[in-house]
């Protein structure tokens, strides 16, 4: 038997909207009044109408990830930390996925319009000013990961010092022939990763008097296959490299794999 509102109101003794504010969350109930109505909700299993409460609160209870490449390792990790807190809290998860600038362009054009979630997660993805502008005219809260956004909050890496940290590291090792094995340097969607962990690795060459050699830099696609073909290549120089930094785990695997 499916239960209604009407249902945990009478069993409870109050109004109905006794028990919307308590499925809304609000203050203006009593602490009693509020524990007997959400174990009646438990004992009669009942679930709000997700679409009557959106009507009724002008809320979606959901929250969106706009994210690229969504089967890319790195972003199935990220994504499986977001999931697991949202499970938790009642809300819903939407995926928008970005493969190409047009893409980003439709979704950013409707998205905080559309009133299908209370606020965004955008992943990895920089936006420009009118995509900026739209957001902040929809008033739509958003969190930013791997980028930024002026007024909006961020959780991000500094790819600069951490890859420096890496050649740093191989230096101290004894390593003075290092290669640099990145994504694309200038891609399509503006991903700034694989710039700043060139921009370190120079740097730490730099600062130990160490050549930046432009036959052990090489871009290219991101992937295992390609980390594995790039490292066969840079063996086969005249004068390989002795040590090898990548920008991604998955490129690391095709290291690996080269010198297996």
């Amino acid at each position: 038997m499916a239960y209604t509102i009407k249902d945990v109101a009478r069993r409870a003794g109050v109004g109905i909207a006794t028990v919307s504010r308590v499925l809304n969350d609000s203050p203006n109930v009593l602490p009693a009044t509020r524990a007997r109505i959400l174990a009646i909700i438990d004992e009669l299993g009942y679930r709000p109408n997700q679409a009557a409460r959106q009507l009724v609160t002008a809320r979606s209870h959901a929250i969106a990830v706009v994210l690229p490449f969504l089967t890319r390792p790195f972003f199935i990790e990220v994504l499986r930390g977001i999931e697991a807190v949202i499970a938790q809290s009642g809300y819903q998860l939407i995926i928008f996925n970005v493969e190409t600038i047009e893409q980003r362009e439709h979704y950013f054009g409707t998205l905080p319009f559309l009133g299908r979630t209370d606020g965004l997660i955008i992943l990895s993805l920089p936006l420009g000013s009118i995509e900026l502008q739209r957001l902040h005219d929809a008033e739509m809260p958003a969190v930013f990961i791997d980028t930024s956004a002026p007024g909006y909050s961020s959780v991000e890496v500094n790819n600069v010092a951490g890859a420096q940290l890496a050649v740093e590291h191989l230096i101290q090792r004894g390593h003075t022939r290092i290669a640099y094995i990145s994504g694309p340097l200038h891609p399509t969607l503006g991903f700034p990763v694989n710039r700043d962990r060139k921009q370190g690795y120079e740097l730490a060459l730099l600062a130990h008097q160490l050549p930046v050699r432009a036959e052990y830099i090489r871009p290219g696609d991101d992937g295992r296959a390609i980390g594995c073909a790039t490292a066969l290549e840079l063996l086969d120089l005249p004068e390989p490299p002795t040590a090898i930094f990548t920008a991604s785990d998955e490129q690391a695997f095709g290291v690996i794999d080269a010198l297996t």
